[in-house]
């Protein structure tokens, strides 16, 4: 799963994006389908990312929106067809929104990758990102989140 739009991070938004999309780089540039990314974050733009999705305290999602964001989890985990990106419940593998990224990190090793995870995120990555495409993708998330404080 992606990041997701919270109301009141706005500040992180730039941030999320720019994790979404080196995480969907590497998944389109190197799994093989072995991996599924659900991109939550546009999933919710989509919807116009309407208040009502969130708990009262402006992160945590509201029963509606886990209602959506379990429904795109489920159906890209009953897929069958390799598809590798999903947005609202829809494979988005053909189409040129499935990158939806602003950045050019797909033609990077997965070094310079990882590097480029704690520079975006302000920190530095420990044992990890960039070990390898499934550890980058783990370990990226989890030390996104963890850096961003979500």
């Amino acid at each position: 799963m992606s990041t997701k739009p919270e109301p009141d991070t706005t500040e992180l938004h730039g941030k999320y994006k720019k994790l979404d999309c080196l995480i969907k780089g590497e998944l389109v540039k190197e799994t093989d389908g072995k991996f599924v990314f659900v991109d939550s974050y546009n999933a919710f733009m989509d919807l116009g990312n309407p208040r009502d999705l969130y708990a009262l305290d402006g992160l945590h999602l509201s029963p509606k929106g886990y209602w959506y964001w379990n429904s795109w989890l489920e159906a890209a985990l009953a897929d069958t067809t390799g598809c590798t990106i999903w947005r609202g419940g829809e494979c988005v593998d053909d189409e040129a929104c499935a990158l939806g990224c602003e950045c050019e990190e797909f033609g990077k090793d997965e070094d310079e990758v990882g590097t480029d995870v704690e520079e975006t995120l302000g920190g530095t990555a420990s044992g990890g990102v960039g070990v390898g495409v499934g550890a980058a993708v783990v370990v990226g998330l989890a030390f996104g989140l963890s850096i961003l404080g979500v």
